[in-house]
């Protein structure tokens, strides 16, 4: 799957069902993908995952709450939402859709 083209849902997996970690319309997590309306990542795929609060002075804009992460090589901004909330739901979610990975690394 391209990770730029629009989506709404998880790439098939080869008769290999997935647990979903959340999903809402604005993201769905499983132990295999990471996706949102406009791109799906895989999550093994994902590297330096980090998060990220930007605020607007003079309150022209909510404040944004961001996840960036490389893939493929290049730096990306998978995730955003001005509900800290719903942030929080979707961070939460990837973490413990990477932690069979880390798992799997640690003990090799």
């Amino acid at each position: 799957m391209h990770p730029t083209r629009a989506t709404d849902r998880i790439p098939a997996a080869r008769n290999a069902p997935h647990r979903t970690y959340y999903r809402s319309p604005s993201a769905a997590v499983t132990e295999g993908w990471f996706v949102t309306p406009e791109r799906a990542f895989s999550v093994a795929g994902l590297h330096q995952i980090r998060t990220a609060r930007v605020g607007t002075t003079w309150r022209l804009r909510p404040r944004s709450f961001e996840i960036w992460a490389e893939y493929n090589g290049v730096v990306v901004r998978i995730y955003h939402s001005a509900d800290e909330k719903t942030f929080g739901h979707v961070c939460r979610a990837l973490i413990r859709a990477r932690e069979p990975e880390a798992r799997s690394q640690a003990s090799d």
